[in-house]
């Protein structure tokens, strides 16, 4: 075969293999289904959308006009203070209020009370700061009702004071509005328009109050002007001239307030107040001001104090019209939205159920059933619902296959149950050795020091459970006891015994009493011991802390090695035969002797017994020339010496018998 040929039967090979690859990754029901899903998700993100942007736009009207109210009883409780300084200074001046103003000074209070109501439900940024103000405002404002109330009528200075206070409260009160109004800002440009209005009638009204407080206080007498603050004045009403047009100009553009008494407002001021203001200040720098001057022009600021609250009135009217409609509007712009989503959603899923049930429901079925096939599920196959031959005869054969795979199976799952209960049964016997080998460690103290002496030790069981233990503590007369046990055997019988063991010895020695020795107590357990039970070695030694002084008792156990100061180890005791193998063993206390600084090791025949890959013993001799090499050692390195020449002999990870090594040092 040519080269060319070669390579015409090579290329369909290849392309063939990568249409296997393709068709192996996608199945007609991924395809419908990403479609189906990609269609839905970006439906669902459109319609989610739409929601929130809606919802976004009510709960902004919402809250504004929630923001609104705050407002609205904020400023009521700066305009009644307002008045009620006005009614103190025309009382200071001689004239007659027009209403009571401590009935001016109670609106005021309740304004601020319901100020406080409607923090709470508008939620501001900063409301909690604001609150606490409005509080301190109330606080203020009772402090000068209580003042008022004990003022004599005709005190023109203290009226004069208490006017000042209530105008410096309103000061402050105002200062809270705009916080208000920096906080939260206007929604929309209508609202901006009524915003412009009402601030400009509170400038308004502001500047007429602080005038005509200027003016009283001058006509009182209550102190004498410089020609700075009258040309200040001046300049005040001259300023109150020029804003008039412009604010005309507004009313007459802007559609919302239109046909308000904004225009009234303009033209009083335009007309009446502005003239009898400058007839005032004329009279003053003359030195002359008649009364019938002063009676106009006090009429005149009652009038724009009228005519400033309808303005406020209107704009209060107008805002909460604006708002309500545009809440209503939203609202009703959220309901569409939610029904028109609705409807869409519900006809996507129709559309996505019909196409699910006929096309992509048999194809997924099939698939899945041939899987689980496959993969060694045998429940029974269902029968297709699809108007498909071809498939219909794919199921009959799957029938086919499964019941000759349903005999395979249950063999396989016999054997199965069968393995399961053997490592179940060697779990729980595993469980139960490690909980028991838990039960003996705890009863091994830690190294330490203890009455004068320092004890270090080292325990390794042959199993997870040994029959090795050792412990030592202090006695009632302040010696200290020690003793080491090894039971005959390993595992777990030999670790039942040895606890039984354990707390025989112990018991035995805690009630030896201040003359008698560790010979007595071993007597005791070995008069307890009962005869169907192991026999075991075991050494116990009591130490005087004071003197160093010490007695042992060996009942069959290793002989212990005593390493004194700059001489070869020295094994101590008499042998002895193990507890529980005579009645009467005749054991007898040796007496021995610990100074500064020497040693006494006491340990198992664990260390005897370690072998080699020959089956060489590592033995006592090996065992005495390891100890007089390390002897120079501090216990915790001696005792790692000991270890690693023991591992160093070993042949196996596990070592033939438990090891347990007690070192015990006098300090």
């Amino acid at each position: 075969m040519s080269g060319d040929a070669a390579a015409s039967a090579v290329a369909p090979n290849a392309r063939d293999a990568r249409f296997r690859g393709a068709r192996g990754r996608l199945t007609l029901r991924i395809v419908l289904l990403a479609i189906l899903s990609a269609f839905g998700l970006g439906l669902a993100g459109l319609m989610v959308w739409l929601g929130l942007d809606r919802w976004s736009d009510y709960r902004l009207y919402s809250h504004q006009l929630r923001v609104e109210e705050t407002r609205f009883a904020l400023r009521d409780s700066l305009l009644a203070a307002e008045q009620a300084a006005l009614d103190l200074a025309v009382l200071a001046y001689g004239g007659e209020p027009e209403r009571d103003p401590a009935d001016d000074l109670a609106r005021a209070a309740a304004s601020l009370e319901a100020t406080l109501g409607s923090l709470a439900a508008a939620d501001l940024p900063g409301g909690a700061d604001i609150a606490v103000a409005v509080a301190e405002k109330m606080a203020r404002l009772g402090t000068i009702r209580v003042e008022l109330a004990s003022t004599p009528a005709r005190d023109d200075r203290e009226l004069a004071e208490r006017a000042a206070d209530l105008r410096a409260l309103a000061l402050d009160l105002r200062s809270l509005r705009m916080r208000i109004l920096r906080a939260v800002g206007v929604p929309d440009v209508a609202m901006g328009v009524v915003h412009l209005f009402r601030n400009y009638a509170l400038q308004v009204h502001d500047t007429i109050h602080a005038n005509a407080a200027a003016y009283l206080s001058i006509l009182t007498g209550l102190r004498t002007p410089s020609a700075a603050e009258l040309t200040l004045l001046s300049r005040e009403t001259t300023r109150s001239r020029f804003a008039a047009p412009t604010f005309i100009d507004l009313v007459d553009a802007d559609p919302i307030m239109a046909g308000t008494t904004a225009s009234d407002l303009v033209d009083f001021i335009e007309s009446e107040y502005i003239p009898a203001e400058e007839a005032i200040l004329q009279g003053i720098r003359a030195g002359a001001v008649s009364p019938d001057t002063v009676a106009g022009w006090i009429a005149a600021v009652r009038q724009v104090d009228e005519l400033t609250r309808r303005m406020l009135a209107a704009t209060d009217e107008a805002a909460r019209r604006h708002l309500g409609e545009r809440l209503a509007a939203e609202w009703r712009a959220l309901v569409a939205s939610l029904l028109v989503s609705g409807g869409v959603l519900v006809a996507y899923l129709l559309c996505a159920a019909l196409i699910v049930r006929r096309v992509v429901g048999p194809l997924g079925e099939m698939r899945r059933t041939m899987l689980r096939l496959a993969e060694g599920d045998l429940r029974p196959v269902g029968v297709l619902r699809t108007p498909l031959a071809d498939l219909l005869a794919m199921n009959d054969a799957l029938r086919v296959f499964r019941i000759n795979a349903v005999r395979r199976e249950r063999l396989q799952q016999e054997r199965l149950e069968l393995h399961a209960r053997i490592a179940a049964a060697a779990r729980e016997m595993r469980a139960d050795l490690e909980a028991a080998a838990l039960v003996q460690l705890s009863q091994l103290p830690p190294p330490g020091h203890l009455g004068g002496f320092r004890f270090d030790t080292y325990f390794r069981a042959s199993r997870l459970l040994g029959g090795d233990t050792f412990d030592f503590f202090r006695l009632s007369d302040g010696r200290v006891a020690l003793f080491q046990v090894d039971v005959a055997g390993h595992g777990a019988a030999a670790s039942l015994v040895s606890v039984a063991a354990h707390i025989a010895l112990r018991r035995a020695l805690d009630a030896l009493g201040p003359e008698e020795g560790p010979a007595q107590a071993m007597e005791d357990v070995n008069r307890g011991w009962r005869e169907d039970l192991p026999y075991f070695t075991a050494l116990a030694a009591v130490l005087d802390g004071r003197t160093g002084e010490g007695s042992l008792v060996q009942a069959g156990h290793p002989y212990p090695v005593l390493l004194g100061s700059g001489a070869p180890p020295a094994r101590l005791g008499e042998g002895g035969v193990p507890v529980g193998v005579v009645p009467e063993p005749g054991w007898r206390d040796i007496p021995f002797t610990l100074r500064a600084g020497e040693r006494l090791l006491v340990f198992s025949d664990g260390i005897y017994d370690v072998q080699d890959d020959t089956g060489s013993i590592f033995g006592e001799d090996r065992f005495m020339d390891l100890v007089g090499r390390l002897s120079a050692l501090p216990s915790e390195d001696l005792i790692a010496g000991i270890e690693a020449a023991l591992r160093n002999w070993s042949a196996a990870d596990e070592m033939f018998d438990d090891i347990s090594l007690v070192v015990v040092e006098r300090v």
